[in-house]
Order: structure tokens, then C-alpha cells, then sequence
């Protein structure tokens, strides 16, 4: 393989992350570097870069960063929520915001619910409770030093709040149509609603907690900021957090990421007010991360309108049928992180954030049935038909020998044949392959069989609209280079 030019060489030495990165939660995050430098090498300043399926969105903060025009696109409302609550940081006062979170925490904490399923009378505020095989073995109580004091098993007579469920019908989503749960997991969660991934305790107070946001009179940036801290800590209080290993020393603390929706026999009940203040005033927490965003981008201006492409445009919307002719090709470089296959249900595995965020703003919106992966409602076939015709509309709207980079990763062979097949049909010209394997568990995460459990390929092409033999010798080469490289590990 050609390695005169390798835009991750730097990227390797970088370990910590701007706050503004570790704070929001996301599948499959792309590390801020090598986008970074992927920006750099193949883009000028004021180019205009297209990402039609930004995910977290690093390529929008990254491109802004460096001075060019980003259109980002995204089926999943995370993307447009995220960077909406990022862009309106200049907006918020963090002493307001704080006095705010604290006056939500305070009513919750006096609130008879919380008394009476998370405060031991005799030794305080519980952290958690351990689970095993359907039973509590005890809740756990940190004490001034840190250490555990533990405190008798509590069950209470609680049923879930079916007044918010039935209000809002999401959280009634039946998971056992999920391609991304196993029948003993959904065992294990005692229900084949979304709301059962929660305890009815957690979800009696998570919805305690977002009721309390959603319905207070603070301004609309400080409120929706919030939100965005509760959503971080939604997942953190499923019945999916496995308990940590003696040896770890960290009875507090639980293990979450696994790409899919995993019930457990032993899982730790995490409380949700600790999570909720943790996300907000924690090391990686919303008002760090808020802080992040000013100094590591400074202020910036996103819309959701199409037709102001002087500006940064994030649209929460399928790419395949956005209205995007009066673009083609205006963008100097395609930054595609595409589905890989069926490996993640984003999804799917989305809802356990997405169920509460629509609640409260059903603008932010995502339809299952649009999203291009392999599951039970799409075969192998709708993907590759769906993924021709977004390496089309890619190859449209990229100036001509413009650069595409597409990342991939899978441990099935044929997932990468469809990728192949699906680019013998466009008119990319295979330039080069680099591997580059993240410093971080929480990004790209992709189980494999290739020894690259945190990492990705990128794949780097130019765009020739002149189609000829050569464009699908390169394909062909790349073909070959997946056999040897990926087929043989």
C-alpha cells in the first residue's frame, strides 16, 4: 500500500480529548484528531465539506474549527440536538445554568419519591443497588472516606408510572422485535417494553427528574442544556450496567458501552439524582463541557436550513431524499462514516437516549424504517441498493476529483463485499487504505476478529466523474487489499 501520505501519523500521540468530546454520549464516536488532520490534508480553508452521516458530529465542530463550510447530515436527532445545545454555549450564563440544576436537584432530592427509594434513614444517600439473578444482595452507601457501607436490600411496592407511558407511547416501543437484543437478555429484563431496560425505581425517578426540567420556567437554552445532561445519564441507570470486578476497587462504579440492548444477571442499579449530577457538574460534565466548547471552537452559528450553505448546516434528516440538487458540486471533500453493515443498530440502541429527548421535543424526530443497516426489516440487499445510491448522491455533490474518506469496520467478510460491490457502481477512484487503532474504548468501538476491537479502516478516494476502466481497476485493487489485509487476520 502507498503510505507517502498517512493523515493519521499524529493522531498517535494524542490521549486526552477536549471535554466538549467526552461529555456527550454517542455510538461509535470518531476520534477529533484524525478527523482533524483528515480536514486538513485533503481541504483548504473556506472549502466546503459534506458528512451524510455525521454521528456525534465531530466533523462539523472540527471543520468549523479549522475555517471551512460543513453540511451534516443525520438520520438520528442526536446529531442536530447535540450540536443545537453546543452552539447556543455563547447564550448561557454557567452561574445561571448551575443555580438552575441546583434548584431541579433540590426539588427532586425533597421529593417523597426520592426519600423513599434512595435515602437510608440511618446511613444517607444510597449510590446503588446490587442485582443478582432478579434479587437485590444490598444497596451501597459511600461514606465520607469513600468507603462502602452497605444497607439492607430494599424492593418498595412500586409500579411503573403508567400514566407517563401511556402519554408517551415510545417508551411502549416493543424491543423484542430489536435485532440488537437476544431472547435470554429479554428474559433477563423481565419485559419486551422499552421501559423495562429501567427498574421501575430509575424509571420512576428518571421521569421524576425530566418532568421537573421539562415543566420549570427557566429560559429555553438553560432547560434544553439540561435535558442534554439528563440524557447522559439515562443509560448509566438501565438494568445494562454490569458490576465491576473486585480487583477494579470501584463498588461504585458500573460498566455500560456493549452494542447492543444486554440484560444481565448481575447488574448494578445505579441512582439516578447521583448520575443526573455527575453529568452536569462532573469532570465530563455538561458545564465543563460547555467551557470546552469556547475554548477549544469558540462561538459559532449552525441552521437547519439547506439553503444557507455560507453557514454550517446540520439536518436531521435521511440523506437519500434530501433535496440537495442546487449543490452538486460545491463540496470539496466527503468525511462518511457510513452504517457497517448490521455490526450497530444505532437506532435501536439510540432509543434508550431518544425515548426521552422526543418527549420533550418531538422536532427532533427519527424514523427506524429510513435507517441503512442490515436487520429484520432490511436485507442485505436493501443495504447495498441504499448505499449505491448515497455513494451517487456523494459523487454529486463532490466537485469533480474532489476526496471522498469513508471509515469501515467489520469482522464479516461480506459487509465489506457489499461495500465493494456498491463501490464498483461509483465513480470513486481508490487511492489508498490506512488502519488506525483508537486510543479511546468509548470510540469506534467495533467488536471484530481483526485485532482491531477500537479502531477503524479509512479508505481514501477521489471522485471521477469521467467514469473509466481505471476507476474500476482501483475498486478492484482495494478488493484485493481487503482479502489479504482484513480476510486473512
Amino acid at each position: 500500500m502507498n503510505k507517502q501520505i498517512n493523515p493519521f501519523k499524529e493522531s498517535k500521540s494524542k490521549k486526552v480529548r477536549p471535554t466538549m468530546y467526552r461529555a456527550m454520549k454517542y455510538w461509535g464516536k470518531k476520534p477529533n484528531d484524525i478527523w482533524k488532520n483528515l480536514i486538513a490534508e485533503y481541504s483548504q480553508e473556506g472549502s466546503f465539506i459534506l458528512d451524510p452521516f455525521a454521528g456525534s458530529n465531530v466533523s462539523l465542530f472540527e471543520g468549523i474549527r479549522m475555517g471551512r463550510h460543513v453540511l451534516s447530515v443525520d438520520i438520528n436527532p442526536l446529531t442536530s440536538f447535540i450540536t443545537d445545545v453546543y452552539s447556543s454555549a455563547k447564550y448561557i450564563d454557567i452561574n445561571d445554568l448551575k443555580q438552575d440544576a441546583l434548584d431541579i436537584i433540590e426539588i427532586v432530592e425533597r421529593s417523597s419519591l426520592y426519600k423513599k427509594n434512595w435515602v437510608d434513614k440511618k446511613s444517607g444517600e444510597i449510590n446503588n443497588f446490587i442485582w443478582i439473578d432478579g434479587k437485590i444482595l444490598e444497596g451501597r452507601v459511600k461514606d465520607n472516606h469513600g468507603n462502602v457501607i452497605k444497607v439492607k436490600p430494599y424492593y418498595g411496592n412500586e409500579q411503573y408510572n403508567l400514566g407517563f407511558i401511556k402519554e408517551h407511547d415510545i417508551f411502549r416501543k416493543n424491543i423484542s422485535d430489536f435485532i440488537s437484543i437476544s431472547n435470554s437478555s429479554l428474559k433477563k429484563l423481565g419485559g419486551k417494553q422499552l421501559y423495562n431496560i429501567w427498574t421501575e425505581r430509575n424509571f420512576n425517578l428518571l421521569v421524576k427528574i425530566f418532568t421537573t426540567i421539562r415543566d420549570s420556567d427557566i429560559n429555553d437554552n438553560n432547560k434544553r442544556a439540561l435535558i442534554f445532561g439528563f440524557l447522559q445519564s439515562t443509560h448509566l441507570t438501565t438494568k445494562m450496567n454490569a458490576l465491576r470486578s473486585d480487583k477494579s476497587r470501584r463498588p461504585f462504579s458500573s460498566s455500560w458501552g456493549r452494542p447492543a440492548y444486554l440484560g444481565l444477571s448481575k447488574f448494578m442499579e445505579q441512582n439516578p439524582l447521583i448520575q443526573f449530577r455527575r453529568a452536569i457538574f462532573g469532570n465530563a460534565g455538561l458545564i465543563s463541557a460547555l467551557i470546552s466548547v469556547e475554548q477549544y471552537i469558540g462561538n459559532f452559528t449552525i441552521c437547519h436550513n439547506i439553503g444557507k450553505m455560507n453557514t454550517n448546516v446540520v439536518l436531521n434528516e435521511d440523506f437519500l431524499s434530501m433535496d440537495s440538487e442546487k449543490l452538486n458540486n460545491a463540496f470539496d471533500l466527503a468525511l462518511v462514516d457510513p452504517p457497517y453493515g448490521s455490526i450497530i443498530q444505532y437506532g435501536e440502541l439510540s432509543l434508550v437516549w431518544n425515548s426521552w429527548l422526543i418527549t420533550c421535543y418531538p422536532y427532533y424526530k427519527i424514523d427506524l424504517n429510513k435507517e441503512i443497516i442490515i436487520n429484520k426489516s432490511h436485507s442485505r440487499l436493501d443495504y447495498e441498493s441504499s448505499m449505491i445510491t448515497a455513494f451517487a448522491k456523494i459523487s454529486k455533490l463532490l466537485k469533480n476529483k474532489g476526496n471522498m474518506v469513508l471509515t469501515f469496520n467489520s469482522s464479516n467478510m461480506d459487509d465489506w463485499g457489499s461495500l465493494v460491490r456498491c463501490l464498483y457502481k461509483s465513480n470513486f477512484f481508490f487511492i489508498d487504505i490506512f488502519h488506525n487503532k483508537n486510543k479511546r474504548s468509548s470510540e469506534a468501538t467495533v467488536g471484530t476478529k481483526t485485532d482491531t476491537g477500537t479502531s477503524d479502516f479509512y479508505l481514501i478516494f477521489s471522485n471521477e466523474k469521467e467514469c473509466s476502466k481505471d476507476n474500476i481497476y482501483s475498486i478492484e485493487k482495494l478488493n484485493k487489499i481487503i482479502g489479504d489485509v482484513i480476510g486473512s487476520k
